[in-house]
């Protein structure tokens, strides 16, 4: 009785967090850079090549197909609305991705588990950083859905038993498809690669099996960046670095920036943050309080919970 209602009340919650994703989206007037992740799609499905064509500063060149293919698909000249639901989508699948980890890790107490993943969800969306930069027709959503399934699937794999290769090959696809639209997740996909590498194997060639499917998927999802940069090595260059320089030093002249400290201190104060770093406190006096007392079975897993 008790879990019918939790279910039906989970239910309506996602409706209610489906409907404020939405809003959120629909209501946020036009915002910078959205033309430029617009355009690149729209002359990507026209049959133009990404940098050597034209320019797209400072990003991979994924996003741009995935716009292309969803305009072609629904056969629309309504890019920014295309991109925007894109955007919408993803944030819905990332509410149901954290209720599923908090069910994942709390496998043992369903009922908690929800609740958790339910308490998550409201940080998470009402974080003003995160109602900021999700809804736009940016690449954002894409990549932080893309990063939230990947430590599902990880944190969903037994390597005591003979784990599923499609679930490793599967992380690695989507960490790399991210990297190859926003090139700092490269570092995302560097520690689930390392983590991957420390989890426990009979052998050194059980430990090959292990990451051949990471490394296989990575390279067939790089095949089609790596090709685009090849058409236009100087271009991709210029594009990546040399303008995103130029930028950085004319913001910096012209005091259009913020210091370290200053954001820092922003951050920390914002609503959301402070009562998570007092669950982090509180967990981390409670773990050393009661240590004599707990058994943990996975060391390395409690780490990359903590890292993600």
């Amino acid at each position: 009785m008790l879990r019918g209602i939790i279910n039906i009340a989970v239910i309506l919650m996602f409706a209610v967090f489906s409907l404020a994703i939405f809003a959120n989206s629909m209501t946020k007037p036009l915002g910078h850079d959205e033309q430029m992740y617009c355009s690149a799609g729209v002359m990507l499905a026209q049959g133009k090549m990404i940098y050597r064509d034209f320019s797209y500063v400072s990003q991979m060149p994924y996003h741009p197909l995935l716009c292309a293919a969803l305009f072609r698909m629904l056969n629309t000249t309504h890019y920014l609305l295309v991109v925007r639901m894109l955007s919408v989508l993803c944030g819905i699948l990332i509410v149901v991705s954290i209720v599923g980890i908090y069910r994942r890790i709390f496998d043992a107490f369903p009922i908690s588990g929800v609740l958790f993943g339910l308490a998550a969800i409201v940080l998470y969306l009402f974080n003003p950083f995160v109602d900021y930069a999700n809804g736009f027709a940016w690449n954002n959503d894409v990549v932080v859905l893309c990063v939230v399934l990947s430590f599902w699937l990880f944190i969903s794999i037994d390597f005591k038993q003979k784990p599923k290769y499609w679930r490793i090959a599967l992380i690695a696809a989507l960490l790399t498809f991210t990297t190859c639209m926003r090139i700092t997740t490269a570092l995302v996909q560097l520690l689930f690669f390392v983590f991957l590498l420390v989890q426990p194997a009979e052998s050194i060639k059980q430990r090959f099996k292990t990451i051949l499917p990471f490394l296989i998927a990575a390279a067939i999802v790089m095949i089609w960046p790596i090709w685009t940069i090849v058409l236009a090595p100087q271009a991709f260059f210029l594009n990546m670095f040399r303008i995103s320089i130029l930028n950085s030093q004319w913001v910096h002249q012209t005091g259009m920036f913020f210091t370290k400290f200053n954001v820092i201190i922003t951050t920390l104060t914002t609503s959301g943050y402070p009562e998570l770093i007092l669950i982090a406190v509180y967990l981390c006096l409670t773990i050393t309080w009661q240590r004599c007392k707990l058994t943990i079975s996975n060391t390395r897993n409690i780490l990359i919970y903590s890292h993600c």
